[in-house]
């Protein structure tokens, strides 16, 4: 049998109720390790784990909203999977001197090759196909949806207690900016990140929060630098936290920057450990379009 016709066989025979799991899972397997891989050496790599699979599954793109009922447990993953993927163990430094070896999931070569295909995407297991910038939006929706659920967060405090009961959230806090064009953003992107930094303080909390803890949790990430600028989450003299605009600044989110000075906020306001601003981040980011924005809009380096 011809090898699309096999993978083909393969997908066909996925029950209905984890389709829409799966072909999200696929797209994760195929780039969702990629901005962990820029960063690191090929002996110290992180791919993804089946724990942090299996916490993908609780995402409904249809609906937006993550539901634990639709959890598909890593055993049975990994049987639904079958030979599209192998496993791998790496040294993956999670801690500092932490270099415990660590089981994760590699999709073949030839399966991610077959998947991306455009013959593929148009024979009996075409809605398991997808392009390289589909595939990115989804992990970055994926993502946006995890940081912001539950909507109140005082419902589920304990939401992202630990990284062993929810393995995805450090990776979700650190990278979904990596996964999407800071020019071009979808309507539902948008609507995503603007629930972080405009619609409920709580989530923005949250994700920064995270973001600090997985900047040590993974050590060489291309945004170390960035965190490390900033300083801790909590200016120790002020007990100030940088607020949504230095952040914003920091990832290039023009949008959002726009968007809070629409709603007032003070631009030159400061915060975090070193009591860094916006203009000062998106300098230090060489960030140049948005540090003419925020110049236009009366920016200072340091309030």
């Amino acid at each position: 049998m011809h090898p699309s016709h096999r993978l083909e066989a393969l997908l066909l025979r996925i029950p209905a109720q984890h389709v829409e799991q799966l072909r999200i899972i696929l797209q994760w397997l195929a780039f969702g390790n990629e901005p962990v891989l820029q960063s690191r050496s090929q002996i110290d790599q992180h791919l993804l784990t089946l724990d942090q699979l299996a916490e993908v599954s609780i995402v409904s793109l249809d609906s937006l909203t993550a539901d634990i009922d639709r959890f598909i447990r890593s055993a049975e993953l990994r049987e639904i999977l079958g030979d599209m993927v192998e496993p791998e163990v790496v040294p993956r430094k999670r801690w500092i001197n932490d270099e415990q070896p660590v089981t994760t999931i590699r999709l073949k070569d030839e399966v991610k090759e077959e998947l991306l295909s455009g013959s593929f995407r148009q024979g009996a297991a075409s809605r398991f196909g997808f392009d390289e910038g589909q595939a990115k939006e989804i992990i970055a929706v994926t993502c946006l949806i995890l940081l912001t659920t539950p909507d109140d967060p005082n419902e589920k405090s304990e939401w992202f207690d630990t990284m062993d009961k929810y393995p995805l959230a450090y990776f979700a806090a650190l990278f979904w900016i990596d996964f999407i064009d800071t020019e071009i953003q979808s309507s539902i992107l948008c609507g995503l990140i603007r629930k972080i930094f405009l619609n409920n303080p709580g989530n923005f909390k949250k994700w920064t929060e995270l973001l600090v803890q997985a900047g040590d949790a993974y050590l060489n990430s291309n945004h170390s630098g960035l965190i490390s600028a900033i300083g801790d989450y909590s200016d120790t003299k002020t007990g100030e936290h940088a607020p949504p605009m230095v952040w914003a600044a920091s990832f290039n989110l023009k949008f959002i920057v726009k968007d809070l000075l629409t709603q007032g906020e003070n631009i030159n306001a400061a915060g975090g450990g070193r009591a860094v601003s916006a203009l000062y981040m998106a300098v230090h980011e060489k960030h140049f379009a948005m540090t003419s924005l925020l110049l236009d809009a009366g920016g200072d380096v340091a309030d």
